[in-house]
């Protein structure tokens, strides 16, 4: 009876819920990122500082854009650090928010020559760290589609501004570096929570067999006491 009472009282299910509770802490790190950045550009735009190529297509887009996602990254990053939401759609919200803000914003920067498209991987990637199953690819998929159509929206809607034609072949580089990234960062994600899982199951085995042994030697030392009275 002892023994089972030992075993009852063992917290076999803290891993689970230990180890889904770490993940809020990388989650507002990538939330304290987003809020960094955007507020940077607002900050930028209100000095005048803006870099060149920015804005350069269509400013009032590009000035709509930048305070919109600013205040959209607030809520999400006090959303965020409250846990008002679940985990996984609010990890939904971040990277479909920031895919959707950094076309806008190359759009009216003039397209991927303006460089803002790699901001995409970072999000893509940690769409991989979060996301449970094939999210990731979901949204590497999302982030390749938009690329592409905005690069053909581009050249329909100002062909005059553009001195060439659509810059298809690097948008499909960017495809494939997005695809790459979410496996990639996907697959290492999914091996570390393993590695993590297992090194805290041994800690429980560990803290298991502690108690037993102590169990153990306590009731020898009772046995041995009784043969000696």
């Amino acid at each position: 009876m002892k023994t089972n009472s030992i075993f009852s009282s063992l917290p076999t299910g803290a891993a689970p819920s230990l180890l889904h509770s770490e993940h809020w802490t990388p989650l507002g790190y990538f939330a304290a990122y987003r809020l960094i950045l955007a507020g940077l550009l607002v900050v930028l735009n209100l000095l005048g500082q803006t870099p060149a190529p920015f804005g350069s297509l269509a400013p009032s887009l590009y000035n709509n854009v930048i305070h919109i996602h600013f205040v959209i990254t607030l809520l999400t990053a006090l959303a965020t650090y409250a846990r008002l939401l679940p985990f996984n759609p609010l990890v939904d919200i971040h990277v479909f928010t920031d895919i959707a803000g950094v076309i806008l914003l190359m759009h009216a920067s003039g397209g991927l020559d303006s460089g803002l498209g790699m901001l995409l991987i970072v999000s893509v990637a940690a769409a991989g760290i979060f996301s449970i199953g094939r999210t990731a690819i979901l949204f590497a998929a999302l982030a390749s589609l938009a690329v592409l159509l905005e690069q053909s929206f581009l050249y329909m809607q100002a062909p005059y501004l553009i001195q060439t034609s659509p810059s298809y072949p690097q948008a499909g580089m960017l495809g494939v570096a997005l695809f790459a990234t979410a496996a990639l960062v996907h697959t290492l994600a999914q091996r570390i929570r393993a590695s993590e899982h297992l090194a805290r199951q041994r800690g429980l085995d560990l803290a298991n067999m502690a108690q037993l042994t102590d169990y153990v030697i306590q009731h020898m030392q009772t046995r041995a006491g009784d043969r000696c009275q």
